[in-house]
């Protein structure tokens, strides 16, 4: 059995990134809560390291084989000796973000950049795309002096607005749920305006137009693990941005590409080979 995390953050865009991942498993997935990793018991036997690497993560129980495919290490976890270490023994280390992998490589671990796996999502073939999506991004950041903005988009279908954050007490299926959701209402939009990165990497995946809001971001570095391409737009920036998705599309096949890649190195027996375009 193949563990993947879950976890009990008010943020669902953590649980997405398992969720994605888990469609291109040909093993049966069990959950591995990240903060309490220490506490496993379950019949897991390889643990796929996808995601943001809290102090409560490490270190990583023997009876579990951790493969660190798409990692965020931040400087605090990396401050601790026994950290440090600890990560030398397993070997390779997958970093989601080019801060990670610059840090990991500071300090003489061995590391390679792999990206997020979360540019895997594909689109729900049974729903029709023509709406504006906003993730936790005020759409009153692209009014400007001159006319709503509603006005600026050709899009005639309507603009939805969703956040990611949810209760922290909601139960493991709760969270699936809650990303398969997620899941529907991307597949249904032609544009998706976010400030979240396992919104916005997802929604490459998928063909969508992405505009990336840098609004109120609280750890900056992470936005490293976007594609080179997207364009990082400050909030100041936003009234002047017409929601026209012909002016936000990116050409991400290469980081689609390298991520595959490493999954087929780091992961040859457990992933589906139908499941992957490419």
């Amino acid at each position: 059995m193949t563990g993947l995390y879950t976890y009990h953050t008010n943020n669902i865009g953590d649980d997405f990134q398992s969720y994605v991942l888990s469609h291109v498993l040909k093993d049966p997935v069990g959950f591995v809560n990240r903060d309490r990793v220490r506490e496993y018991q379950g019949p897991v036997t390889n643990l796929i390291v996808n995601g943001f690497v809290t102090m409560q993560a490490l270190p990583i129980p023997s009876a579990l084989n951790p493969i660190i495919l798409s990692a965020w290490l931040g400087p605090m976890l990396l401050s601790k000796k026994e950290n440090v270490s600890y990560l030398r023994d397993i070997g390779l280390i997958g970093c989601r973000d080019t801060d990670s992998f610059g840090r990991c490589r500071e300090l003489g671990l061995e590391a390679k950049m792999t990206g997020c796996p979360t540019i895997l999502c594909e689109p729900i073939a049974e729903e029709e795309p023509g709406t504006i999506l906003f993730v936790d991004v005020n759409p009153r950041l692209f009014e400007n002096h001159r006319e709503h903005y509603r006005k600026t988009s050709p899009i005639s279908r309507p603009i939805q607005w969703i956040t990611n954050i949810v209760p922290t007490l909601l139960s493991e299926e709760e969270r699936w749920e809650q990303c398969r959701k997620r899941h529907e209402w991307m597949s249904r939009a032609e544009l998706i305006v976010t400030n979240r990165i396992h919104v916005a990497i997802p929604a490459l995946g998928m063909g969508k137009a992405v505009i990336f809001a840098k609004d109120d971001i609280s750890i900056p570095g992470r936005l490293t693990a976007l594609p080179k391409s997207v364009r990082i737009w400050e909030g100041g920036e936003c009234a002047g941005v017409e929601l026209d998705p012909a002016q936000h599309r990116y050409e991400v096949a290469d980081y689609r590409d390298r991520v595959i890649r490493e999954l087929r190195i780091r992961c040859p027996k457990i992933i589906e080979e139908d499941s992957l375009a490419s």
